[in-house]
């Protein structure tokens, strides 16, 4: 009997041990269940909300090729446009708050495609990192895509064909380079140089939305200088909110303040005198600040509860996100 407590020790030892071993596989099972769900979220989901809650800001930067504050709002309209149908999430592997997988897509312009991604532990939360390589690249799939984007755009067939003729002088090598790294900056020109007239249109069809509300003479100016650009630079008018924003500033700069008023009072419960307090900082700056600032969405809220009138308490906690010139494009656009 005087060997009996000795015995339960090692007895509640063992019990210990297993316990942890089981934990430990529990904890892991669950991080596996997240990391699924994660990939499926970000790759499938159509939530604008996962471009905050299950990315890195690397992972924005890499996939919209965009700097903050650009880079969210892409974000959010290609969740919206994205056409990949399901992923399959294997081979996943996990190092405390660090964690690769293997995904493979179907539909949308990587069809068939199998990608290594990185993931990182947030705070109990797993978030896409960034895109790490490729182990496999479906070339007819994303060639397949391709000419879809184009004729969903409203591009007429031979603008397809140029721009898969075009694409064709990549190697496979090098479009999974520009995917990785560059994709803004190596297939920007392709629409242009296959269907300038179409990205002219979708240019100046979004200036000319009804919800914008401004004039004709500015919607006119900017359909004319879209005709002056070169093809460089209306690549980056495309690609750039900033260069797409001097425009309209060169056409008519205070007819771009009078929408931004009625936007503020109509989706910020402003009072005059806090819009013209907002409005004021805006005129301050020049325009590149000033475009970054409408889409800072932090530094755009602090600025307003500055101007609001705090003797209004009611107006607080009631925002609505303002519609910002630019938003609802067909083309795709970063930062300069």
């Amino acid at each position: 009997m005087k060997h009996a407590p000795r015995a339960r020790f090692w007895l509640v030892l063992i019990f210990l041990l297993v316990g942890l071993f089981v934990l430990q596989r529990f904890c892991a099972t669950g991080d596996r269940a997240e990391i699924e769900r994660t990939v499926e979220a970000v790759t499938v989901g159509k939530k604008p909300s996962h471009c905050e809650t299950r990315t890195t800001p690397r992972y924005l930067m890499q996939i919209t090729g965009a700097r903050p504050p650009f880079a969210d709002d892409i974000c959010e309209r290609e969740f919206a446009e994205s056409r990949t149908r399901s992923v399959q999430t294997s081979e996943i592997e996990i190092d405390g708050d660090e964690a690769t997988a293997v995904m493979t897509l179907r539909g949308g312009s990587l069809d068939g495609s199998r990608l290594v991604v990185k993931l990182v532990d947030a705070g109990g939360n797993w978030r896409m990192d960034r895109l790490v390589s490729f182990r496999h690249f479906d070339r007819p799939g994303f060639d397949r895509s391709y000419r879809r984007e184009f004729l969903e755009f409203g591009s007429p067939t031979r603008s397809a064909d140029c721009a898969i003729r075009r694409s064709r002088r990549l190697s496979n090598a090098e479009i999974e380079h520009a995917i990785l790294y560059e994709a803004r900056r190596v297939f920007a020109p392709i629409p242009v140089a296959c269907d300038r007239d179409g990205v002219e249109r979708s240019l100046v069809g979004s200036i000319a939305d009804p919800q914008f509300d401004l004039p004709q003479r500015v919607v006119r100016c900017a359909a004319d200088e879209m005709k002056t650009l070169s093809d460089a630079e209306l690549v980056r008018v495309e690609r750039s909110f900033i260069a797409y924003g001097e425009v309209l500033y060169r056409c008519d700069r205070n007819a771009i303040f009078a929408y931004m008023g009625r936007e503020l009072e109509a989706t910020q419960d402003l009072d005059p005198a806090a819009t013209r307090c907002v409005l004021q900082v805006f005129r301050s700056r020049s325009v590149p600040a000033a475009i970054r600032l409408s889409y800072d969405e932090d530094a755009y809220d602090s600025l307003i509860d500055r101007c609001r009138d705090v003797r209004v308490p009611s107006f607080r906690g009631q925002r609505r996100p303002a519609r910002r010139l630019g938003e609802g494009t067909l083309v795709e656009m970063t930062d300069s």
